[in-house]
């Protein structure tokens, strides 16, 4: 009888040790496919209702999560704005990236194709930063994020536009950074009546089909 114990204690522990990790990675699962549904739903209604008039309880409703789960995971509602502010930049940081491998023509090529890919894909995000951008003076660690992540866009451009031949390159990002932003600006609030698609081939026409030197001026 007490062989029988010790090996039936013997095999659950093996079987516990075995299954453990499995339990610890489905825990993680768990958990971080909550975490994302409070962010769309965060998402959904600040970009619906706005930031200042959505609250910590109609987030946690629309999620169908208690109030004291949702605070498991983000500790405020500031807390979930900056979540989604980077998650807004990590997709600006695959916008932007550069291939090495790759010209600067096609670089530039394949970082407008990206914008209005992200354009036509992720309107809810973008409409929440658009409308979070008009009260800026608000939202002090908003601004902090938005303007790092703005200068390093603006170096990452001007590079493959120097080796272009533009003249002043800078410059030169800041315009197609602030081109891309009013055309965002128009599909979000004027919708299917801006020509989307002839601004990005404009754009690919302009900025990656022919060098622009001094000398050939």
């Amino acid at each position: 009888m007490e062989k029988s114990r010790k090996y039936y204690i013997f095999t659950t522990l093996v079987q516990l040790l075995i299954m453990s990790p499995k339990t610890n990675k489905q825990f993680e699962e768990i958990r971080e496919k909550s975490k994302e549904n409070i962010l769309r739903s965060a998402l959904h209604l600040f970009s619906e209702k706005g930031y200042f008039s959505t609250s910590v309880r109609q987030i946690a409703q629309r999620a169908k999560v208690s109030s004291g789960l949702m605070y498991n995971y983000f500790s405020s509602k500031e807390s979930l704005l900056r979540a989604i502010t980077q998650k807004a930049l990590s997709i600006v940081d695959e916008i932007v990236d550069t291939d090495e491998i790759l010209s600067p023509e096609d670089n530039l090529r394949k970082m407008i194709e990206r914008f209005f890919e992200v354009l036509d894909t992720k309107r809810k995000l973008l409409r929440m930063m658009l409308k979070i951008s008009f009260q800026i003076e608000r939202f002090d660690f908003v601004k902090e994020m938005i303007e790092r992540k703005y200068q390093l866009n603006v170096k990452d451009i001007s590079r493959h536009l120097q080796a272009l031949g533009y003249d002043n390159p800078e410059a030169e990002a800041s315009l197609l950074i602030a081109t891309m932003d009013g055309a965002m600006y128009q599909s979000l609030t004027l919708g299917k009546m801006i020509p989307i698609d002839a601004i990005r081939q404009q754009l690919i026409h302009n900025y990656c089909t022919k060098s622009h030197t001094s000398e050939e001026e």
